[in-house]
């Protein structure tokens, strides 16, 4: 087994709501989206509702619905982005310094 190591960002309103910028997160396997989701409601009492639409999960700049859901296995030092879905047009793009294209 090897140790995986990932990075979870939060931007805009999330990181308002858990007031968390950004944090790492080790495990001791691969782990998936589903794994870092609840590490995060475990160790930090985070709890991101996949029901909402408005929720957008983001890892190394692509949305989780194209490369394998929940389901999805991390890599050593990849960035996990859990944001607002947002339009274009929205205030929060302009005071954004990175844009993810979802």
């Amino acid at each position: 087994m090897s140790h995986v190591k990932v990075r979870v960002k939060f931007i805009g309103e999330m990181r308002k709501k858990f007031s968390i910028e950004d944090l790492w997160i080790s495990f001791q396997s691969v782990p998936t989206i589903k794994d870092v989701l609840a590490e995060l409601e475990r160790e930090r009492g985070v709890k991101v509702n996949l029901g909402d639409s408005s929720v957008a999960i983001l890892v190394n700049g692509r949305r989780i619905e194209f490369i394998g859901g929940l389901n999805a296995k991390l890599k050593h030092m990849d960035e996990i982005v859990i944001m607002p879905a947002i339009a274009g047009g929205s205030k929060i793009i302009r005071k954004m310094r990175k844009v993810y294209l979802l």
